[in-house]
């Protein structure tokens, strides 16, 4: 994923019943995913930058928040891993320009 396109907020004071019904609102929803249950009352919340900026407005009134300081959207289906054949392709690839000596 580029740097940029995704986004996490660390949700203060709700459960992660409560962030589920939240994230339930979003109109229009790709991907907005509960990343981690840090402790009672925190739950952090990862996905791409609109989702995650629709469920800022959705809690502005209802729930503390914290926009966390990140280059990418960790531990949400948007950080997959590159499918083996495709990492393999990059690899040969990357050997073929490599210059090697002795």
């Amino acid at each position: 994923m580029p740097v940029g396109e995704g986004s996490m907020i660390a949700v203060l004071g709700a459960s992660t019943e409560e962030i589920k019904n939240f994230i339930k609102e979003i109109k229009n929803l790709n991907v907005c995913e509960i990343a981690n249950d840090n402790a009672i009352g925190q739950v952090i919340v990862s996905g791409d930058k609109k989702n995650i900026e629709s469920l800022k407005e959705i809690l502005k009134k209802k729930k503390k928040f914290i926009p966390l300081n990140v280059s990418a959207p960790f531990h949400c289906s948007l950080m997959k891993p590159a499918p083996p054949e495709s990492m393999a392709s990059k690899i040969k690839l990357l050997l073929l320009k490599s210059l090697f000596s002795k």
